[in-house]
């Protein structure tokens, strides 16, 4: 069972690459224990730099 949702995962890793080239072109992609991505959009002006970063989730789309 766990084999069969590891395999769901890295299957949707490979969909978000293939069917979003340009933000894996663009941003910077950190894996967090193989499973869990991190999304990095660097902005242009240094000088609005803020350390609150945005996180979203797509756990429960399309329910």
């Amino acid at each position: 069972m766990l084999f069969r949702i590891l395999l769901l995962f890295f299957g949707f890793h490979r969909f978000l690459a293939e069917t979003f080239p340009l933000t894996h072109a663009n941003l910077t992609l950190e894996k967090i224990s193989d499973y869990s991505l991190i999304y990095k959009w660097e902005g242009s002006d240094a000088s609005k730099k803020t350390n609150h970063p945005v996180v979203t989730s797509g756990c429960g789309a399309g329910r």
